[in-house]
């Protein structure tokens, strides 16, 4: 009778792997199969029969571990980074042989947990810069109110009170900075915290509560680590900036422009200087200070010419010198803004053929309401030129047009009127009311300057004096002919004859009445 081989647990020593709780993950991001354990082959024992293919795949009966289907993915790809097999963790805790092994495997159950609350803090970060607040903030309170350590709820109690914040619900962000404060005292966030405080306050319309915060950040920022004081110099820049402009937008000029000339002062390469340095020329303007706005916005032209703001900035100057009534100065600078070459414009075409097209407007219809007809004239002119298309140059000639009337030059006007009606089909009534309505009104001022031209021509013949036609001598007059000047006698005026009944002549008219003479009574004789 054959004798049987021995049981391999007896006869052959198991050899373990390298890190029992290692499994490969497949390509998939499930967890592949363990390896099948290397048995050492003794000398006696027969060799083994040939394994199959995969000697530990289950039978029917046993169906392999499957992941749930609503399992975050991104989750999934965390615990699997720390390579942990799902169905570890019930063995861990209902099993006590192996002691090294369990607090391996506990520790990294522990990192598969933090790995967990990581990942759900990033993607409610996601969610919240994809705007969708309401998902965010489900994770968020998940984190802050379970178990999860204070390295996780800080920062997602953080990330609630900007959650609500962008969905512009400014009371509950509020009350949770408010908490934040209060939970995490003397936190390196703190300035940061009080710089995002005093921002709400100043869209809840508390500027005066806004303004305290601002200060805040400047005092606690004093109270903090000096190994981030890089950091916290931009948050007290960002601070002062901000106290500005919560200034600025109180209509508190005089504030406003005190504190960005403080600003300008500073010599960080943070700040915005020609944002802060417009700014400062704004408040300027508001104050009526123009000569200093006018100042100010030539120095930023003149340091900053590439700058977005220089187009706005030339606007502001023109503003200023028409204030001060230098219209000729005024007008030079509107030609100096529309007559900018493309190579500066081409930086941002936008914003600067906005910026042309208003200060040129806005100078020009100035001109035009104080009968500065000419300075208008050029100034309109030069605004056609800006660009070809039908809905800002058939305006800017019709205007163009208005002038020469003014100007009494009704063929030029009668001209620029042909050229806006020449591009009739550009202006499309439904698409373009407006200037469908510009060009009815070119072809009525049109018709009137026509009419109105045959109607003088007419009215000026009528007034010319009657020419009196009398036959030439047959013979020519020679000069001894003529009578002498002094011969010639004026005709004798005729006679008025007062009108009165036929056959009846007119009354005579009556004499003078006797006049009284003064002499002395005649004295009786005796």
């Amino acid at each position: 009778m054959p004798v049987k081989a021995a049981p391999a647990s007896v006869d052959h020593g198991i050899a373990p792997a390298a890190s029992p709780l290692v499994a490969a993950a497949d390509t998939h991001g499930k967890p592949a199969a363990p390896a099948a354990p290397s048995v050492a082959p003794s000398a006696s024992a027969a060799p083994p029969a040939a394994a199959p293919d995969n000697p530990f795949a289950q039978s029917p009966g046993h169906p392999t571990t499957t992941v749930p289907d609503d399992y975050d993915f991104k989750i999934k790809s965390a615990i699997d980074s720390n390579n942990v097999p799902f169905h570890l963790e019930a063995l861990v805790k209902s099993s006590t042989n192996l002691v090294s092994h369990a607090n391996a495997l506990r520790q990294s159950l522990k990192q598969r947990q933090l790995a967990e609350f990581q990942t759900q803090l990033e993607l409610a970060r996601q969610c919240r810069r994809e705007k969708n607040f309401p998902r965010a903030i489900t994770l968020l309170i998940e984190l802050v109110e379970g178990d999860a350590p204070p390295g996780f709820k800080r920062p997602a109690l953080y990330e609630m009170a900007l959650a609500h914040h962008e969905d512009r619900q400014l009371v509950r962000a509020q009350q949770i900075f408010a908490q934040y404060l209060k939970l995490y005292d003397n936190d390196p966030m703190t300035p940061e915290v009080f710089l995002r405080q005093g921002m709400i306050f100043r869209e809840m319309g508390v500027a005066n509560l806004a303004i305290g915060k601002f200060y805040a950040v400047m005092s606690s920022a004093l109270n903090l680590q000096q190994d981030k004081i890089d950091y916290y110099k931009t948050l007290v820049l960002h601070a002062q900036t901000e106290i500005a402009d919560t200034y600025f937008q109180l209509a508190n000029f005089t504030q406003a422009a005190d504190f960005y000339q403080r600003l300008l002062k500073l010599t960080g390469t943070e700040l915005n200087r020609p944002q802060i340095h417009f700014k400062l020329i704004r408040s300027l303007a508001q104050l009526d200070r123009h000569l200093e706005a006018i100042g100010q916005g030539k120095a930023l032209v003149s340091r900053h010419p590439d700058a977005p703001e220089v187009p706005e900035t030339r606007y502001q100057i023109a503003m200023s010198l028409k204030a001060l009534n230098r219209n000729n100065e005024a007008l030079q600078e509107v030609l100096a803004l529309l007559q900018t070459q493309q190579s500066v414009a081409a930086k941002d075409p936008a914003n600067w053929a906005y910026w042309q097209q208003r200060t040129g407007n806005e100078i020009a219809n100035h001109f035009y309401k104080e009968n500065d007809n000419l300075n208008a004239l050029v100034i309109y002119q030069n605004l056609a030129q800006i660009s070809p298309a039908a809905a800002w140059q058939l305006p800017a000639w019709y205007q163009t047009a208005l002038v020469y009337e003014r100007l009494r030059q009704p063929e030029k006007a009668l001209e620029t009127y042909a050229r806006i009606l020449a591009r009739t089909a550009e202006a499309d009534p439904k698409a373009n009311p407006g200037l469908a309505a510009v060009v009815d009104m070119a072809r009525w001022r049109k018709e009137y300057l026509t009419w109105h031209g045959v109607a003088d021509t007419r009215s000026a013949a009528l007034r010319a004096p009657a020419l009196v036609v009398r036959p030439l001598p047959t013979d020519p007059i020679s000069v001894a002919t003529l009578a002498p000047a002094d011969a010639l006698v004026a005709p004798a005026a005729p006679t008025f004859t007062p009108i009165g009944s036929p056959g009846i002549a007119p009354a005579p008219a009556p004499s003078p009445a006797p006049v009284p003479q003064n002499n002395p009574p005649a004295v009786p004789q005796k």
